[in-house]
């Protein structure tokens, strides 16, 4: 009998074997940059609360308890007291400085302020210790000794009743007007008294006011050199070299220097033996603020594998107070604070500071980010201060992490009928997470509702990375293969979790039968 042509419309397919792939782990991060017809295999198109480490993601960290007690007010600061004998711990929350240096009871210890956004430095003397606060109002340059706190006297022109910003550099502490281009200077290892003006606002060809300043030992080539960055809310970063203001031999102006528009007063921060500048285009390190053209930066930002999902957020949140920048080097992670919605919803992008691979948190109501010794904490809208690391759920809340493969063709360019996963997990014995397949490039995502584990007795005794954990009868491996469809040359695998319990996800197997449609 003759060969019969198939109807048309119809899918005549040719007998094939099922093939089977690695499924490599998601060790690049998130890549919010690259279109997804060219995105590399261990890159994810989303990575939702799962943290790319050496060998796979994990579920983020668990927040716990620490102060909630300061009841109904918003909790926009945090700031560590760290002498050489001591260290003491506060929140500030609309009229008040809160110590919680103790876990429990909030014990207020500062009243009658008119807000709660502060910038604050350590100031170390010889004799004696100081946490230097400035909340650009009317509350003046408020500092703890380590007794108490104190108002500083401030003379020679500056207001103190509108400081924005405070900074140390070589022994001196440095302060900023709020809609001003100057900045001032204290007298050597002082905390109050006279205030010299830094006569900076004719440098700025922009114009706009000083945002952050930032103190920064750099190699310039020839040997190590102290400088002074000052930055302007119009994208200019004047910098300065030199240990004394008032000697013209030792102090000298290095070069006014475009950048992106920063966000926020807390937009500074020392990272490695660099200093990262948050803008509207992503993360800058001053290194590079020294040698590149603006509009060259962001090809060089820090943040560049998620410009994309950055560029996003400036333009719709960037206006919002709660930016902010931390590094958390307990676990190796840096972090970049999103507030979706001001005293609300907050995201956060985070960073392995040894990978380079980005993913994001979600659930944590973060309106500001703080650490203590190697614990980080955060500070809510709802007026709680809650420790990270010390659970893997939020106060009984199981977390939920997504991750979206990016799309792969396995090397193999034919259509394909997918047929099956099987993901590498550690995990609660008795769990499986929800798994799909996306197909043709598409780039939505749906919404998905992943079972939950609920395992009880889950505790954090911290080790300083997943490989500490001791994987015990509590935790088991799983090479179960789940059911996936579709025909199409490539797939986005995903993968769903929630749970209160350690989950690890490395990568796996797929399996699929190709070249036989057409």
């Amino acid at each position: 009998m003759g060969y019969i042509e198939p109807k048309r419309g119809t899918i005549r397919r040719k007998s094939t074997k099922a093939e089977t792939k690695a499924v490599p782990p998601l060790v690049g991060g998130w890549n919010a940059r690259d279109p997804l017809s060219a995105m590399d295999p261990t890159d994810a198109v989303q990575l939702d609360n799962l943290t790319p480490m050496d060998g796979g993601v994990e579920l983020r960290p668990g927040s716990s308890e620490h102060a909630d007690t300061i009841s109904g007010l918003y909790v926009e600061s945090l700031m560590t007291y760290a002498s050489p004998s001591a260290t003491k711990q506060f929140a500030a929350a609309t009229t008040a400085i809160w110590e919680i240096t103790s876990s429990g009871a909030a014990t207020s210890s500062l009243t009658g302020l008119t807000n709660g956004r502060w910038q604050h430095a350590m100031f170390t003397l010889p004799s004696i210790s100081h946490l230097a606060c400035v909340n650009n109002s009317a509350d003046g340059l408020r500092y703890y000794n380590g007794s108490g706190w104190s108002t500083a006297s401030l003379t020679g022109g500056i207001s103190n009743t509108a400081l924005a910003n405070v900074c140390v550099h070589m022994n001196r502490l440095w302060l900023c007007e709020d809609n001003s281009l100057d900045v001032y200077y204290l007298d050597l290892q002082a905390i109050t008294g006279a205030a010299t003006k830094l006569e900076t606002s004719s440098q700025f060809q922009r114009g706009g006011k000083v945002m952050a300043m930032a103190s920064w030992t750099r190699d310039g080539g020839s040997g190590m050199d102290d400088v002074l960055a000052i930055i302007s809310s119009n994208g200019e970063v004047l910098v300065y070299s030199g240990t004394d203001p008032e000697d013209a031999t030792t102090w000298a102006k290095v070069g006014l220097f475009a950048i992106p528009r920063p966000i926020g007063r807390r937009c500074a921060i020392k990272f490695g033996g660099d200093i990262a500048i948050l803008t509207v285009q992503g993360l800058i390190p001053m290194s590079e603020v020294l040698q590149r053209a603006s509009s060259a930066q962001s090809a060089v930002a820090i943040t560049d594998k998620i410009k994309g999902a950055f560029a996003r957020a400036a333009g719709l949140y960037g206006s919002n107070h709660g930016w902010q920048i931390i590094e958390y080097p307990k676990r190796g992670l840096l972090i970049i604070n999103v507030p979706v919605v001001e005293r609300g919803t907050t995201h956060q992008y985070v960073m392995n500071t040894k990978t380079g691979a980005w993913c994001r948190w979600t659930g944590l109501d973060a309106n500001v980010l703080g650490l203590s010794g190697d614990a980080l904490y955060l500070g809510r809208s709802d007026g709680e201060v809650r420790v990270l690391d010390e659970a893997f759920d939020d106060v009984g809340i199981p977390i939920d992490g997504l991750a979206v493969h990016a799309y792969n063709t396995y090397g193999d360019p034919r259509v394909k009928r997918w047929l099956r996963f099987q993901p590498q997990m550690h995990k609660p014995e008795d769990y499986k997470p929800l798994v799909d397949l996306l197909l043709n490039f598409s780039p939505d995502v749906p919404s998905y509702s992943p079972p939950q584990s609920i395992s009880t007795g889950w505790t954090w005794d911290p080790p300083t990375a997943w490989e500490d954990l001791t994987w015990g009868s509590e935790i088991f491996s799983t090479f179960d293969w789940l059911s996936i469809s579709g025909h199409a040359v490539a797939g986005a695998l995903v993968v769903a979790v929630s749970a209160d319990s350690p989950i690890q996800y490395n990568g796996g197997l797929v399996s699929y039968e190709a070249g036989g449609i057409y």
